[in-house]
């Protein structure tokens, strides 16, 4: 958890400081994104993430039938870190929907020591669960070589929102590592 707070300040120093035109104006509050920014009428939400390690070294992911360097993807684990309950339904509330944050940015520190290192998608594109399409895998593969999934650039993610293009990552929901 400690490491995700430092990744939410990477991003504020490492991206949203330096990226011009765009005011930072997340509201108080606790809300299923990290970062609002508005630039003229438009308003972005981001939630951000740390690219996950397992055994103390980066949990990597191979899109199926690929096996050469430049198709490994890593591991971003996209639920929220505290647990509970709808009082309503009854349902974990530790899910993310679809439609609750606009991107989502993975730090990369744990696969390139750098914590200025980020990678974004646009949110609805994120691979669904199996079992409940309306909600968001936990396990993303994410790419350090930027894609047609994943960008380095907060910029080019923010065009690939506005373009409104459905589409879903490549990738499948990864099976969750043994004892957690």
């Amino acid at each position: 958890m400690f490491k995700g707070i430092l990744a939410e300040a990477a991003f504020k120093v490492e991206v949203l400081d330096k990226f011009a035109g765009w005011d930072e104006v997340t509201p108080p509050g606790t809300h299923p994104y990290d970062f609002a920014i508005r630039s003229g009428g438009t308003t972005v939400t981001i939630q951000t993430k740390l690219q996950r390690k397992q055994g103390g070294v980066p949990f990597m992911y191979r899109v199926p039938g690929n096996r050469g360097p430049a198709t490994s993807y890593y591991v971003v684990e996209t639920q929220k870190s505290r647990k509970g309950t709808d009082r309503t339904s009854g349902e974990s509330t530790r899910p993310y929907r679809f439609g609750e944050f606009d991107l989502l940015a993975v730090s990369m520190e744990p696969a390139t020591s750098d914590w200025s290192q980020f990678r974004f998608t646009v949110g609805n594109w994120l691979v669904p669960r199996a079992e409940q399409s309306n909600l968001i895998a936990i396990y993303q593969p994410v790419s350090l070589v930027p894609n047609d999934d994943w960008t380095d650039s907060i910029g080019v993610a923010i065009e690939w929102l506005r373009s409104a293009k459905a589409k879903t990552i490549r990738g499948e929901e990864v099976t969750p590592p043994s004892g957690g």
